[in-house]
């Protein structure tokens, strides 16, 4: 788990993908799991610039990490969005979506 501080609490918040969410006309948002604040985009770049890396010094390495695409600064909320709704309907894409936009790996069957 990778943790970034929220620009508005100052608590320290794991990138979710249950806690983003979008609005009718493609406007998306994070909702901070603290505060339950807004953060944007900007809001969101400037978390990844000021990251604590300590975090990483505790991993025993050799280690593969998988993030998130919220972890992504050349990647939007808005684009997140948009490939899940188009990936949602089809269990193949969907599968696609969830290992490589969402870092999930997939449960054998």
């Amino acid at each position: 788990m990778l943790l970034v501080i929220c620009p508005h609490c100052k608590n320290k918040i794991e990138l979710v993908f249950e806690n983003l969410f979008w609005t009718d006309d493609e406007k998306a948002f994070y909702k901070c799991r603290s505060c339950g604040r807004e953060i944007t985009d900007a809001d969101r770049f400037n978390m990844l610039l000021n990251m604590d890396c300590e975090q990483l010094k505790e991993l025993k390495f050799p280690v593969s990490i998988l993030f998130n695409a919220l972890y992504s600064p050349f990647v939007s909320f808005a684009e997140i969005v948009q490939e899940f709704k188009r990936d949602r309907t089809d269990n193949n894409k969907f599968e696609s979506f969830a290992k490589y936009w969402l870092g999930k790996g997939l449960e054998e069957k």
